[in-house]
């Protein structure tokens, strides 16, 4: 397809190459990616995909007001990434009215300003409706962000976890992704609904679908719900990335993780937590040993209140 293309623009293939996801974004598996899916088996399970995109409303609007053609950059197609960096805005993959996937219509040229939807007509570009920020917007995006610096070879801020390399950090985001995008088989739901906190809980209420397929296919909601329990894991519990001065703490999220979930899914954690830091290992050993201290007390004397 490449050759084809790079005759088709009479451009050396090289160029295009160079405009894959595979060079633009090195390493990523394809996991983290959007995806599509093309079929679906009996079961309701996709078995072919490709990988999709996402979209802010309002680069839309202004290309549109300007005449200029849609821009799509390269790492709206990744899973990880929630909102524009420029408008904050939650980045959207489908279109609000008839739902279709990868909605967006590019006519080359094009005949008239705005971007339709190629299923309903709905023009994207004159959508100005506004959401509440999303909580902790700005420890989602530090930790984006810093996913996106290590793909590129830059190491995060050494405060969060010490001298941790840029390979290394991002693993542990893509495991830890995994991981809080699983739904264990004693849950309904995925193990990032366990460190929502009041808030965002309450706003999103209404997005607690079924939530047994891939981080790829979610909504942002939910993209958003597992990059925020990444961001408490990393982070601490205040989830501030701007306290460079304070040592992050996880103790507590670990803690508030375990106590919520049945005994038999603590084997799941206690696997996953063998590939990280030190320093997430450490406190991790603290929550567990916290908790067991917590059921000890409650056989010895059960009928006295457990206070967590």
């Amino acid at each position: 397809m490449q050759l084809a293309l790079s005759d088709f623009c009479r451009v050396p293939s090289e160029l295009v190459s160079q405009l894959t996801l595979v060079r633009q974004l090195p390493g990523v598996p394809k996991e983290m990616f959007l995806s599509s899916p093309k079929f679906f088996s009996v079961s309701g399970c996709p078995t072919a995909c490709r990988v999709g995109y996402a979209f802010c409303p309002d680069c839309l609007h202004e290309a549109a007001r300007m005449g200029h053609p849609a821009y799509i950059p390269a790492v709206w197609s990744l899973a990880l990434l929630t909102h524009c960096r420029v408008h904050l805005r939650p980045l959207q993959s489908q279109c609000p009215v008839c739902l279709v996937e990868e909605p967006l219509l590019f006519p080359s040229p094009p005949k008239k300003s705005g971007f339709f939807c190629r299923s309903c007509g709905f023009d994207f570009s004159v959508n100005l409706m506004r959401e509440i920020p999303a909580p902790r917007i700005n420890a989602v995006m530090a930790l984006e962000d810093a996913y996106i610096n290590a793909v590129h070879g830059r190491a995060p801020d050494p405060q969060w976890l010490s001298e941790i390399s840029s390979t290394d950090f991002r693993k542990l985001v893509e495991s830890l992704v995994i991981l809080f995008s699983s739904r264990f088989s004693s849950e309904t739901h995925i193990l990032a609904v366990f460190l929502l906190d009041r808030e965002f809980a309450q706003r999103y209420h209404f997005c607690r679908h079924a939530a047994e397929a891939k981080l790829a296919y979610f909504s942002w909601h939910w993209r958003f719900a597992v990059v925020f329990s990444i961001a408490k894991v990393i982070f601490g519990k205040r989830g501030d990335p701007t306290r460079s001065a304070w040592r992050p703490d996880t103790t507590e999220v670990f803690f508030e993780l375990l106590r919520n979930l049945p005994w038999e899914d603590h084997f799941h954690i206690i696997m996953a937590s063998r590939t990280w830091p030190e320093r997430l290992q450490d406190e991790f050993g603290l929550a567990m040993k916290r908790l067991e201290r917590r059921a000890w007390a409650s056989k010895k004397n059960p009928a006295a209140p457990i206070r967590f």
